[in-house]
């Protein structure tokens, strides 16, 4: 999924090295100027770290493309708006977390299906139905809320559910969490766990 939505959407991906995927994740994450956000992982054991750095060695080159195309796909307005809008409508919904795909249509047009879940009842989790597994093995990202509130950043990045979820699809993942309700802090990670902040977005209307 990787390898065609840089087909379809930025095709100098194909092509470039991992030091220069590297360096363009690095500068744009720096450009945005968007601050982190390291969720508390109590009870999980490990040397765990969500900076790029730290993990400039272990990441593959469909790691740094992947993350590229997130920040890529997540400037354009109407992609953020949607996430803004499901994020406001999963506040208000205790019964579930929200979730879906975030893939590149065959024009290279962001494309976001959102899936309902398959169960509901825990406002900290979302039970990806088989619709979701249908659509995700070849879409680019599988993704979830944590929006139990506006101010949510204890929780701000993947958990342990969200780790074996990961483990079990090999899914290239983000999860959105609210930071406040003109900012997202965004996440990538994969099996292994692997997992990197790519730093916060604002709703389209609020920059500068």
């Amino acid at each position: 999924p990787t390898a065609v939505a840089c087909a379809r959407h930025k095709p100098e991906l194909l092509t470039a090295s991992n030091q220069e995927l590297y360096a363009r994740v690095e500068a744009r994450r720096k450009a945005k100027g968007s601050r982190m956000a390291t969720a508390s992982l109590e009870g999980y054991g490990g040397d765990f770290t969500e900076t790029l750095y730290a993990q400039r060695d272990k990441l593959r080159w469909g790691d740094l493309a992947a993350m590229a195309l997130a920040m890529d796909l997540l400037d354009d307005p109407v992609v953020r708006k949607a996430m803004f809008d499901m994020g406001d409508r999963d506040i208000q919904d205790l019964t579930t977390e929200y979730g879906g795909v975030l893939t590149v249509d065959r024009d290279g047009k962001p494309k976001l299906i959102e899936c309902k879940p398959r169960i509901t009842g825990n406002d900290t989790r979302f039970e990806a139905p088989q619709t979701m597994f249908d659509q995700g093995y070849t879409a680019l990202f599988h993704f979830h809320m944590h929006a139990q509130g506006y101010d949510n950043e204890r929780y701000a990045g993947p958990h342990i559910g969200d780790f074996t979820y990961a483990d079990s699809t090999r899914a290239n993942c983000l999860v959105f969490t609210f930071l406040r309700k003109r900012e997202m802090n965004v996440d990538f990670y994969r099996h292994g766990p692997r997992v990197v902040d790519l730093g916060s977005i604002l709703r389209p209307g609020t920059e500068g």
